[in-house]
């Protein structure tokens, strides 16, 4: 033992001996703490955008719906939903002003460059909504154009959603994201099916372009349903089952091949484009209950674990204190 230490009293000497493991772990439970209370930050603002997701997608489905009502109304030259649009605009621009309130009350300046530019490129979009209906009520647009402005602005939307994933490593959470995300992007590839299938329908032939386009959307939907159920709970597989069944799904299928097959038979055998968008939108309509149950789902998965990392949190600067 060092010379110094002889000359010290032995309740120093305890002292130090013991100062030792406990700074050590002071130290960790410091390096804890400071996870913790990153960790409950994450999922807060998890939370808050897991909140926020179905405000955006409530717009997204109506702009879905008069997307596909607009493909209806061009390619028949005014003729199909004619009625109709300006009921579903109405429906639109009301999602949009809550999404518009929502946003006001949201802190989007904490997650991030990435996202608030995707928000605002969305938002930017949203403000060309109006001149896009005059295109389509003046007929000035084609179906493409017209889908283009309508697909863009979804896209946007969505892709502040996905932002999500990137806010945590945490692989429960992790899960039930990648299997929302997938679940809305075949979602919207069922709107624009509807839309170009309306495009098909209404003009009473399925022109080479939209023929490829609808078959390309259907590959795509069993593509992103593949990856939900790959990272969906049971619960969400169930409802997924149990809803997306029955009549509305068969009659669906029914109209697919009908315009899968009217290129070699050259004929939609009297299909209109209104009948072709109420089976297909009934379908879709079930996709959104499905969709809600689980963001609802998510939601509660993320406040269960915001809870605990925010206990951990509190517990662990309990017991440092003690220490």
């Amino acid at each position: 033992m060092p010379l110094s230490m002889k000359n010290l009293r032995i309740s120093t000497r305890i002292g130090i001996a013991v100062m030792i493991p406990i700074l050590g772990m002071l130290v960790f439970a410091a390096i804890q703490i400071v996870d913790a209370m990153r960790r409950s930050d994450e999922m807060q603002r998890l939370h808050a955008l897991a909140a926020l997701a179905p405000v955006i997608s409530e717009v997204v489905h109506e702009l879905q719906k008069e997307r596909g009502m607009s493909a209806g109304f061009i390619s028949s030259g005014g003729k199909n939903f004619a009625n109709q649009l300006p009921t579903q605009r109405s429906d639109t621009d009301e999602r949009q002003v809550q999404l518009t309130d929502s946003l006001s009350q949201f802190d989007r300046e904490s997650y991030g460059s990435e996202f608030s530019s995707r928000l605002s490129s969305a938002e930017t979009m949203l403000t060309k909504l109006s001149a896009t209906r005059a295109g389509v009520t003046g007929l000035s647009l084609s179906v493409p154009e017209m889908a283009k402005y309508y697909t863009g602005t979804i896209t946007q939307l969505l892709s502040a959603v996905e932002v999500m994933i990137k806010l945590t490593d945490n692989a429960e959470a992790l899960k039930s994201i990648a299997s929302y995300d997938a679940f809305l992007q075949a979602k919207e590839r069922a709107g624009l099916e509807r839309a170009m299938g309306a495009a098909g329908f209404g003009a009473g032939e399925f022109k080479p372009a939209i023929y490829k386009k609808f078959l390309q959307l259907i590959a795509m939907q069993d593509t992103y349903f593949h990856v939900f159920k790959q990272n969906a709970t049971d619960g969400d597989l169930s409802a997924f089952r149990d809803t997306l069944s029955g009549q509305a799904i068969d009659e669906v299928e029914r109209l697919r091949e009908i315009a899968i097959d009217s290129v070699a038979s050259g004929s939609t055998e009297g299909i209109q484009a209104g009948d072709w968008f109420k089976k297909i939108t009934d379908k879709i309509n079930l996709m959104k209950d499905v969709e809600d149950e689980i963001a609802g789902g998510l939601l509660t998965k993320v406040d269960s674990l915001a809870s605990s990392a925010s206990e951990s949190f509190t517990v662990l600067s309990v017991v440092v204190a003690a220490l």
